[in-house]
């Protein structure tokens, strides 16, 4: 009797319980299909001075990518908004479910986690997050930051296989829920991207941000590695005979260097580039 108490009391702890009922159902439904509207909405502490004409196109294509498909490289200059576009667009493609497979790609493995810890953040302390997605921020909440936890958490008796690292975050499984395990991971460039998978899924979407540095960009070895990185293991990533879509905001740092290169529609032809001007 004491050890069913014992287990009765672990199990009842580990369940998270009833979800919060969606605070505003049209809100959310408002902005499903509208990446600036989701901006705007839930993150005005990232967006308040209003969108320039530039932010605007440039967060569209990042929106076409999520959706439709396709590879996209943007010349956008220092300060321009496009690493916290970024996050908030691997935020929007999870939270709703148009992607089941997010990856986060930095120049090295800590400024890809140091994005992540961004996204975190927001899963953690975003009011209106919580407001109208109770599904995937219940569940994270519940863990209290506690990674740990995440094994034994339950939903109505049942795993929901969330996951909470620093690398990587897995949403609940939570039944009918567009974004049920659905995965954000961070990973660096050059640090062994080829066959990365998480129980045998792979990545469908992308987001590859200011993948060079300021040495790489004087050098052409490195240059040509990274590129061969990006078209070669980054593209791979979805496996054999399946389309990734890839989202790269990049900042020209010397003329011919790898970002410089991708641009060039000649060189690479698969690529739709764009450069805005400071």
């Amino acid at each position: 009797k004491e050890r069913r108490r014992q287990a009765e009391m672990a199990e009842s702890g580990r369940d998270i319980g009833e979800l919060p009922p969606v605070v505003d159902p049209e809100r959310r439904e408002r902005c499903r299909l509208n990446l600036e509207l989701f901006a705007t909405t839930y993150f005005p502490h990232k967006f308040y001075l209003g969108f320039s004409d530039d932010l605007r196109e440039s967060v569209q294509t990042l929106q076409r990518s999520i959706l439709q498909g396709g590879m996209f490289a943007l010349a956008v200059p220092r300060g321009g908004g496009k690493s916290t576009i970024g996050e908030v667009g691997e935020l929007w493609a999870g939270l709703y479910g148009h992607r089941r497979f997010i990856l986060g790609v930095g120049a090295s493995k800590p400024l890809a986690v140091q994005s992540l810890e961004n996204i975190q953040a927001e899963l953690l302390t975003n009011e209106e997050l919580f407001q109208d997605f109770p599904e995937v921020i219940h569940p994270i909440r519940s863990l209290e930051n506690i990674a740990n936890r995440s094994a034994g958490q339950l939903y109505k008796g049942e795993p929901t296989y969330i996951k909470w690292k620093r690398d990587r975050v897995v949403f609940a499984q939570i039944e009918g829920a567009a974004s049920a395990g659905c995965i954000i991971r961070a990973a660096g460039l050059t640090g062994g991207l080829r066959g990365l998978n998480e129980k045998g899924r792979r990545p469908d979407f992308a987001v590859v941000d200011d993948w060079q540095t300021d040495s790489s960009a004087k050098s052409h070895s490195q240059t040509r590695i990274r590129l061969g990185l990006i078209n070669g293991a980054v593209r791979g990533l979805a496996g054999p005979g399946k389309t990734m879509a890839v989202y790269s905001p990049v900042t020209v740092i010397a003329p011919g260097d790898g970002a410089d290169q991708l641009l060039d529609v000649q060189a690479y032809p698969d690529w739709q580039g764009r450069r805005y001007e400071l």
